[in-house]
């Protein structure tokens, strides 16, 4: 039986062994990133996703229980940037961050170049 969400509920959400965060779509000023589903003792309510710049963490979106997410703001043509995902549960409680993701979006009018895409 699961626990039921709530003040009682103390246990972050975990990574699976073997995650890892993706990039697909990368475009000059978009990425779609797509991570696999964490695991909850009560359920994975949302995500955060965040980009990484040095040792700061500036959140990007707060979503529901999806596994997907199109970056269309802020990022301009042929810039690195590094991403990460927190799972979060109904209590509050937030996962550890998932494998960061390195990528590179475009340098020119090209569209959907998986091969931009470095995932570490």
């Amino acid at each position: 039986m699961k626990a039921k969400a709530g003040p009682f509920d103390r246990e972050a959400p975990v990574w699976p062994a073997g995650t890892v965060l993706s990039a697909s779509e990368v475009t000059k000023t978009s990425v779609t990133l797509t991570w696999m589903p964490a695991a909850d003792n009560t359920r994975v309510s949302g995500y955060k996703v965040y980009l990484v710049q040095g040792a700061a963490y500036q959140e990007v979106a707060v979503l529901g229980n999806v596994t997907r997410f199109k970056v269309d703001t802020g990022l301009s043509k042929d810039t690195a940037y590094t991403f990460t995902v927190q799972a979060l549960d109904a209590a509050g409680n937030a996962s550890g961050y998932a494998p960061v993701l390195k990528v590179t979006t475009d340098h020119d009018n090209r569209d959907n170049n998986p091969a931009a895409a470095k995932g570490k």
